[in-house]
């Protein structure tokens, strides 16, 4: 984890875009976050959709979805569901990152990442929200979604010095169409039926382009990316709903409940049905 400067951030008046928390629920079901603005978003109960150029990612209770894009967004929650919407003018951003880290050079990939561990950023911006429709967010808030900012930024730091190209802006590019196909894929049930041959086509390269450079990026397979994410899949499955696990194991693409089984074991070290049981049992924790 950065170590953020004790020094206090001079926000008053000092730039442009005037950064706002929003509350997202029956009141007001739907927000736009219009071009040259990022923002973070986190889900309180329900689930919240977010309608972004090159995905649709679902945003779950306790999840909270940064995006340093500098692109229209369109964020909506189903009914029954709450959530808070930090928006955050990018030359905010910007300059906020420059103050706290003066030698780090943050350059928005024009990519979006949820963080399933982001509870501290969430409880900051649900505690500022309050039940007011909108408040101006204390320093506080400010910090910690620059420091996930930051942590976003050297995430991908990495993947881009992998990428081919010969200059940093044509990595840049590659790694964003990488990473565009990657989360849409991840975050869609479409992953269900996808196979290599899709994603190759979704990133217009050739399957062994494709293939050649998704594995110098990320340094697992796009076969083995698909049976994470699918696997992924099932264990929310597992958590969150009534499906047997015959039925979430149909849906993944398993031809039988015993390969299913093995596969499940092997990349959880634990059963299907033994992590279901553990799941309901930490939810019944919580509840007591």
């Amino acid at each position: 984890m950065l170590s953020l400067t004790s020094r206090p951030l001079p926000w008053n008046g000092r730039f442009a875009g005037q950064p706002e928390i929003v509350r997202l629920d029956a009141r007001r079901p739907s927000a736009q976050v219009g071009e040259g603005w990022a923002f973070a978003l986190f889900c309180l109960h329900g689930s919240a959709r977010v309608r972004l150029g090159h995905a649709l990612p679902w945003v779950r209770p306790g999840e909270c979805l940064l995006s340093s894009q500098d692109a229209p967004a369109v964020i909506q929650v189903d009914r029954g569901s709450q959530a808070v919407l930090l928006r955050l003018d990018q030359s905010t951003l910007a300059e906020g990152l420059a103050q706290i880290a003066p030698l780090h050079r943050f350059e928005p990939l024009w990519i979006t990442a949820v963080h399933h561990d982001a509870e501290a950023l969430g409880a900051h911006l649900a505690q500022a929200c309050g039940d007011a429709l909108a408040r101006t967010p204390g320093e506080g808030v400010l910090q910690d979604c620059l420091r996930e900012a930051l942590l976003l930024d050297q995430r991908y730091t990495p993947l881009q010095a992998r990428c081919p190209g010969r200059t940093g802006s044509q990595r840049r590019a590659v790694l964003a169409r990488f990473e565009r196909t990657r989360l849409r894929f991840a975050w869609s049930e479409s992953l269900l039926d996808a196979d290599v041959d899709d994603l190759a086509r979704s990133t217009s390269y050739t399957r062994w382009h494709f293939i050649r450079t998704f594995s110098a990026i990320y340094g697992d397979t796009p076969a083995e990316f698909l049976r994470e994410t699918r696997l992924n899949w099932c264990a929310s499955q597992l958590a969150t709903s009534d499906l047997s696990i015959s039925e979430i194991a149909c849906m993944a693409g398993y031809g039988s409940h015993a390969s299913f089984a093995r596969a499940f074991r092997s990349h959880y070290g634990r059963s299907a049905s033994e992590w279901r049981f553990q799941r309901e049992a930490e939810l019944l924790k919580k509840a007591g």
